[in-house]
């Protein structure tokens, strides 16, 4: 599986040389945070294009005069433009069909990237793309089946296929780069290979190393909430 951030970034950070059995070392720990990630977050990291997701709402939340509702897309890492999403509405599941077959009426569009006129993101739909929820807001949803069109995930760099993408479009977000990175080096600074390189170059007590480590814990924690894809009160994929 690809990497989430390059061995050469990580090792830096924690000012190591370029030792072979360091590199082998994070090539295996970095190969397993990319497997971690996705359990943890729910989500394929791989990008894909043209993903569909089928909900049902038989009616939206009413929180003061305002209408909203959530949905957890299948897939988190949804392209950040929230013009790459295209929200329909129809009363039945059929409808799409018929739509699909050039019956335009048969649907309503909420937003839609490919033709001008009805792409009304910033009226109703926000896109968190990172955690992969669409929230749709001052807008009823009643008894209505909703086909949420998108794109997602990160794509694998060109020249270094064992990499994601490190910059532009469809590259590894900053906070999840960052997470990746922490969790390599705090599992790198506990291998065998570095710590025999500490207690050769007398760099820091094992108390200065411990402190170091918890707080690689508190951040890693930290991010690990903010791109977490547990949201109980959003409607599911049927």
């Amino acid at each position: 599986m690809p990497r989430l951030v390059t061995v050469q970034a990580v090792r830096n950070r924690l000012l190591i040389p370029d030792i072979d059995r360091v590199n082998d070392a994070l090539c295996e720990i970095l190969d397993g945070i990319s497997l971690q990630l996705e359990a943890e977050l729910r989500t394929t990291f791989l990008h894909a294009t043209g993903l569909v997701d089928l909900f049902y709402c038989d009616d939206s939340l009413l929180e003061g005069s305002r209408f909203h509702e959530k949905f957890l897309l299948s897939r988190g890492l949804v392209d950040e433009s929230v013009t790459a999403v295209k929200v329909e509405l129809a009363a039945t599941k059929e409808d799409f069909l018929d739509a699909d077959d050039g019956n335009e009426n048969s649907v309503l569009i909420l937003t839609d990237p490919t033709e001008a006129g009805v792409d009304h993101a910033g009226q109703f739909v926000e896109v968190v793309a990172d955690r992969g929820v669409v929230l749709i807001q001052d807008f009823r949803l009643l008894r209505s089946y909703l086909r949420i069109t998108y794109d997602a995930g990160i794509e694998v760099d060109s020249d270094r296929t064992a990499i994601y993408k490190q910059s532009g479009t469809n590259s590894v977000p900053a906070r999840l780069k960052e997470l990746a990175s922490l969790m390599g080096m705090l599992d790198l600074s506990t291998t065998d290979a570095v710590a025999t390189l500490r207690n050769q170059s007398g760099e820091g007590t094992a108390g200065d190393r411990r402190r170091l480590g918890d707080r690689f814990e508190r951040r890693i924690g930290v991010l690990l909430d903010q791109l977490e894809r547990y949201e109980p009160e959003a409607r599911k994929v049927l």
